[in-house]
């Protein structure tokens, strides 16, 4: 899975730098909590070439959960060519209460 371009608050909220480094895979820069969940959403969208929505929690070092949701779509960057990319939305928060 490649992630070649994202917004600064993605950025933010993954940990990332600013501007990607396409040097390293992207599986190995996302939070370990996230890995299972953008390789199932990139991997069925590209599959079924349907809007995949996922939500869930996610366990924290800290011991809190975030709340997760997010949407992958499948498209093609040209008509005739097998590899199909996925554009995502992605939001979270720590869910409150937890300690």
């Amino acid at each position: 899975m490649f992630l070649l371009f994202y917004g600064a608050k993605f950025a933010a909220l993954m940990e990332l730098p600013a501007k990607p480094d396409h040097s390293v895979p992207m599986v190995e820069q996302l939070p370990a909590r996230y890995v299972p969940v953008f390789t199932k959403g990139c991997i069925d969208a590209a599959l079924r070439s349907v809007p995949v929505r996922l939500q869930g929690a996610a366990d924290r070092e800290d011991g809190r959960q975030e709340l997760y949701r997010v949407a992958f779509i499948a498209f093609t960057a040209e008509p005739l060519r097998q590899r199909r990319l996925a554009f995502g939305a992605f939001n979270c928060r720590v869910a409150e209460g937890q300690a």
